[in-house]
């Protein structure tokens, strides 16, 4: 009974092995082939980030100077938004390097970063929800 579970166990760690192997080869693959040097998915979120920061800058520099509640709210908005922009930055690769090498350090630096990424966008989206309805709020 022991063997079997140990033997099961030992499969499903080389299942994992390689889908985490096969996934790092089509990032990579995505990164190397890409003409910005950053995958489809960074690019996006990269441009989302950048769209929120140079909207609550915006909002900062007029609308919100009586609130404080939506000043700390779009305050918290543009911090997140600059901190995915930098990690969206740090894992373009770089033209002036080895485009072979330095796919592979960016394709393993992306999976090291990912839920960290995954946790200030979804941080990000929560907060933009809660500007835009304080917004609604305050022009009913």
């Amino acid at each position: 009974m022991a063997e079997t579970l140990a033997a099961f166990g030992l499969a499903s760690n080389i299942v994992q092995f390689v889908d985490v192997g096969i996934k790092l080869v089509s990032y990579g693959r995505e990164l190397y082939h890409s003409e910005k040097g950053a995958s489809k998915e960074n690019t996006e979120i990269d441009k989302i980030a950048a769209d929120i920061k140079l909207i609550t800058q915006n909002l900062a520099n007029g609308a919100v100077n009586n609130d404080l509640a939506l000043q700390e709210l779009v305050g918290t908005c543009a911090e997140l938004a600059r901190d995915l922009g930098s990690i969206m930055k740090a894992l373009e690769i770089d033209p002036q390097k080895n485009r072979r090498m330095e796919t592979m350090k960016k394709s393993l630096k992306s999976f090291r970063k990912r839920h960290e990424m995954k946790n200030i966008y979804d941080r990000l989206c929560k907060v933009r929800d809660q500007v835009c309805f304080h917004l609604n709020y305050l022009l009913t």
